[in-house]
């Protein structure tokens, strides 16, 4: 079964390259797709999405960025962490010897994708990025967040010295009241999201996510969460790799319309696709979507074509 199953603490993963941890799914004759995870939600899947990865014919690799799981932490500055990464990710595509890869960025993940597109060139046949995070152009993004993120977000932009203590009780909260409480929390505006996890493989998967995020306390989270509260658009811009972004329209972190205008504002590379039944846990939902999207990029080799700016579907 294709997929990455249980990597919350790296359990079973391989060193390649100069310090990420990743691991291979299967089928091992798929093509490759570089999955950048996000914030919380770690590397696992479920076998929904192990069996839409298998029927289009996928591969997914996931490096591990620094301080996640047991990965190394990384001690360089956060505002430069994921040019730093991307350069990782560039040695792990040599090391297996990858030609041509599509990158797909899970919602913190998306700005990792795109630094990588930009590092990769034309390796990088396109991006597919889902319920992904965008440039925060504007502080009235901030207000569409529920209250957990926007809380994160503001100490994260304004006040980054509070941060590692504001993650500090977010963990300890984490470890007293249970991912069950943590989850119901962040989704509290997300009813969508809420029967999402109603799944038991969704609910173990985002459990085990939370446990690799924090495995080595806050130092992942607060590198994620400076670079993610602020304006990367020139990172996004760094190449002209084609672009799909698969959001949901009742996304409780990242509103729709901050999507639809991101993409409008990197031109005609860019597609959207809406899901309008869907809030954040899109991958987990709808993955039989997400491979299709991706296979796309596969097929077209890397070429834009019939692509429509800020088009929902």
């Amino acid at each position: 079964m294709a997929g990455l199953g249980d990597v919350s603490a790296s359990a079973g993963a391989t060193p390649i390259g100069p310090g990420p941890v990743m691991k291979t799914g299967q089928p091992q004759g798929g093509f490759p797709v570089i999955f950048f995870h996000g914030m919380l939600d770690g590397c696992n899947t479920t076998s929904r999405i192990g069996l839409a990865l298998e029927e289009a014919g996928l591969r997914l690799i996931a490096p591990i960025r620094p301080g996640f799981g047991t990965t190394a932490q990384d001690d360089g500055p956060p505002a430069t962490a994921a040019v730093r990464f991307a350069e990782d990710v560039e040695q792990v595509l040599d090391r297996l010897r990858l030609d041509r890869v599509v990158l797909l960025g899970h919602m913190g993940g998306a700005l990792h994708a795109f630094a990588a597109a930009a590092r990769l060139k034309e390796r990088a046949l396109g991006i597919v990025n889902v319920a992904g995070a965008v440039p925060i152009v504007s502080i009235s993004q901030f207000a569409a967040m529920s209250r957990r993120q926007r809380l994160l977000a503001y100490t994260a932009r304004f006040v980054p010295e509070a941060l590692p203590f504001v993650l500090r009780a977010g963990i300890r909260k984490l470890d007293l009241d249970g991912a069950h409480s943590f989850m119901t929390t962040i989704y509290e505006r997300s009813p969508r999201d809420l029967a999402a996890i109603l799944d038991a493989e969704v609910y173990q998967a985002l459990s085990r996510g939370y446990r690799f995020t924090v495995a080595q306390g806050h130092r992942a989270l607060e590198t994620d969460g400076y670079q993610v509260v602020r304006d990367w658009s020139d990172i996004a811009e760094g190449s002209d790799t084609p672009v799909t972004l698969l959001h949901g329209q009742h996304d409780p972190v990242v509103s729709a319309d901050s999507v639809s205008a991101f993409a409008l504002r990197l031109g005609g590379r860019a597609r959207v696709r809406m899901f309008n039944e869907c809030g954040q846990l899109v991958f987990y939902t709808a993955p039989e979507a997400v491979c299709h999207a991706l296979r796309a990029h596969v097929e077209t080799g890397g070429h834009i074509k019939d692509r429509a700016v800020g088009v929902s579907e």
